[in-house]
């Protein structure tokens, strides 16, 4: 399987097609970069991604205590009080990741 990753140009256009071991590392190119640089992630993406993973992750815990304890209230119980605080914590991690240019050359 190759992984292929679409840019597109300041019309809205696809117009690159590069594999994605290309655009990793020392490798990329400053156009790209650009585009990378460019990219400004708001508060609206950042609470959605929140909420659907937290969704996946409330079927998982509630999922593998159930299975481990074969009890249902001891599951739902965990599943709540867990999803609570540590979907606060994903939300904060992700803002302030998003201020933080670690790892991130500037063209």
């Amino acid at each position: 399987m190759k992984l292929v990753c679409f840019f597109k140009d300041e019309k809205g256009i696809n117009n690159r097609r590069l594999p994605f071991r290309k655009i990793v590392g020392n490798e990329m190119n400053s156009s790209i970069m650009e585009g990378f640089m460019q990219r400004n992630v708001t508060l609206k993406r950042s609470l959605i991604k929140a909420i659907t993973y937290r969704i996946f992750i409330v079927c998982l815990d509630f999922l593998t205590i159930y299975l481990l304890t074969g009890k249902m209230q001891l599951a739902l119980g965990f599943m709540i009080v867990s999803n609570i605080y540590t979907s606060l914590g994903y939300f904060l991690h992700e803002r302030i990741w998003n201020r933080i240019r670690w790892g991130i050359s500037e063209g």
